[in-house]
């Protein structure tokens, strides 16, 4: 992909909160919302097409994206232009060789309209992967109509190391590209553009002439630089007038300029990548930082979990999604160790590559055991839908529940709800920000819901719903409704029994908060979170303290490790049958 060097992402430390927890051979409990991909591969038809022949190509796809959703997958980042071929309708480029066995020849469908109709079914996103700058591996083309780039564009291609690139120092270069980029956003319902060979080579680019041209003064690291931001740039800026909802990301490689104990000069350096600063003026909403390393490397190489530590410094307010290199076999064995790692350095998701590496022999348990929401973008769409209506249950068998309800009408935004969370307690206040709480995620326009799974020895449930828009806003709950005719319930926190205790620790010098400490009256299953409160925004998990089933007894958590930006806090304490919230306020 992506180009394989020795790895992909340094890993991450544990970032959360007790580093005994990711350390352990405990797994890190599964968030609430988290994207969950893969890299779908169709260089050399690595992972797909599977042969020339449209029926088996066009089940293969559906297989793929049925097996992915019933793993618990709920992204897909589709490579649709490999070396300057097109797995699309494209305006200005060939049709993929791959498709027919004849470059250019098309092959009487749309691989990525038949797969954003599929997916889209399913509840997945699809990301168009778009490798940029490089066009061309070391076999040279056929003629083909349109031209293949390497031919039609040859006066503004260079060779390195046996491949071909586009020279990213003429502007000529970068509006082609753009139209590339526009010609899918205008075309396609895609969901986001996942950029891979957004840079140069490397330092030793055979690009003098060009530089002689435009340098204008500038010095050649700092001209390179300014040459791939200036195409992130107008891309992005093209896309928002046509579509704002787009996600825009790239996948940089590991390090971005120096790994934590400077022996490695990062992409920043040696290839032009200036990742942090695309996230930090706005111009990307993710990256998919290429973390191909291992935890606890032995020769030398970046560790994962420090890396991708890292990257959650560096991600300025928008996603990081790790990007995991799934095809090596010293990380295949143990993926669940990565996700973990992920998941305690507090990023917003992670991407396997590649999609063969990716089988239920490798994934722990087969799968992921609970379903994911795919994380907001509230800087993109902040409005949530409204509350739906008119939710009931019915018993209609033994033990067995239908929920129904009705869509909610048009929000402020125009939005209208695209799926749902089905919600499920022993007591009225539902914990809806605890995974646990969630009993399925529907697939997209569907109103109703059976519950299967009721336990015959409990004589009550509790229910709510809540909707979902296309940009993963979530709406308030509905009224909560029970397996009993009583009237609806309130959805707010209760405050727990006496003699549960919820406390935090202050440093006086500091003004930080160092201590959580809680007392439990009887053994019960524990949630204990801090959640962030910002005015107009729905709150938002900031960080996963405990996720465990404990004793009666007190307890203490250590969070000095914790960063904390100055701000409103909410410290939330949820047990099988409480919720108790104190209020945190850090800074002035």
């Amino acid at each position: 992909m992506i180009g394989i060097r020795t790895g992909g992402l340094l890993i991450a430390a544990i970032a959360l909160s007790l580093p005994s927890l990711a350390q352990s051979s405990k797994p890190i409990p599964s968030p609430k919302s988290e994207v969950r991909a893969v890299w779908m591969t169709t260089a050399s038809g690595l992972d797909w097409p599977p042969s020339t022949n449209r029926t088996e190509q066009q089940a293969s796809l559906r297989r793929i994206v049925l097996n992915l959703k019933s793993r618990g997958f709920n992204t897909i980042f589709f490579q649709v232009r490999a070396r300057g071929d097109a797995y699309y309708r494209s305006r200005f480029e060939p049709w993929a060789e791959n498709l027919t066995g004849v470059l250019g020849k098309d092959p009487g469908w749309d691989p990525l309209a038949f797969l954003l109709h599929e997916a889209h079914a399913q509840g997945m996103e699809v990301h168009a992967w778009i490798n940029v700058f490089k066009v061309r591996g070391p076999n040279p083309v056929q003629p083909s109509t349109p031209e293949h780039p390497s031919r039609a564009l040859a006066g503004w291609c260079i060779e390195q190391g046996g491949e071909l690139w586009l020279d990213p120092g003429r502007p000529e270069v970068r509006r082609y590209l753009v139209e590339v980029v526009m010609d899918l956003v205008r075309s396609y319902d895609i969901d986001g553009i996942n950029f891979d060979f957004v840079r140069y080579p490397g330092e030793r680019f055979n690009d003098q002439e060009s530089y002689a041209r435009y340098g204008r003064g500038l010095a050649l690291p700092e001209w390179r630089r300014r040459n791939i931001t200036d195409f992130v740039r107008e891309a992005h800026r093209q896309a928002m007038a046509v579509n704002p909802r787009v996600k825009f990301g790239a996948s940089p490689l590991g390090v971005y300029r120096d790994d934590t104990n400077g022996r490695q000069r990062g992409s920043y350096y040696g290839v032009s990548q200036d990742s942090h600063g695309w996230l930090r003026e706005g111009i990307l909403d993710y990256v998919s930082p290429q973390i191909y390393w291992v935890i606890n490397p032995w020769n030398g190489e970046p560790d994962f979990a420090r890396v991708a530590n890292r990257w959650r410094e560096l991600a300025a307010g928008r996603h990081v999604y790790a990007g995991v290199a799934a095809y090596r076999p010293e990380i295949q064995r143990d993926l669940g160790a990565y996700i973990d790692t992920v998941r305690a350095a507090n990023l917003q998701g992670h991407v396997f590559f590649r999609l063969e590496s990716i089988t239920p022999a490798t994934m722990p348990g087969g799968g992921y055991h609970m379903a994911a929401n795919i994380p907001s973008m509230t800087w993109k769409d902040s409005i949530p839908p409204n509350a739906v209506s008119d939710l009931s249950v019915t018993e209609i068998a033994h033990g067995t529940y239908r929920l129904q309800w009705a869509p909610p009408g048009v929000a402020a935004d125009g939005d209208t709800a695209r799926y749902y969370n089905v919600y499920r307690w022993t007591v009225p206040h539902i914990p809806m920000h605890i995974p646990e709480a969630r009993l399925a995620i529907t697939l997209p326009g569907e109103l109703s819901y059976v519950d299967s799974t009721a336990s015959e020895g409990r004589s009550r449930y509790f229910y709510a719903v809540t909707a979902f828009d296309r940009m993963h806003n979530e709406s308030p709950p509905s009224p909560v409704v029970s397996t009993h005719s009583e009237p609806a319930l309130a959805t707010r926190p209760q405050s727990l029994p006496a003699p549960i205790t919820l406390g935090v620790a202050i440093e006086h010098e500091t003004g930080l908060p160092t201590l959580v400490h809680y007392t439990l009256p009887t053994k019960t299953r524990v949630a204990l979170d801090i959640i962030l409160r910002r005015a107009g925004i729905p709150d938002t998990l900031h960080a996963m303290l405990v996720r465990a089933v404990q004793d009666e007894g007190t307890y203490r958590v250590n969070i000095n490790n914790i960063r904390l930006p100055a701000g409103s806090y909410i410290l939330r304490l949820t047990t099988e049958r409480n919720t108790v919230e104190q209020d945190l306020r850090v800074g002035p």
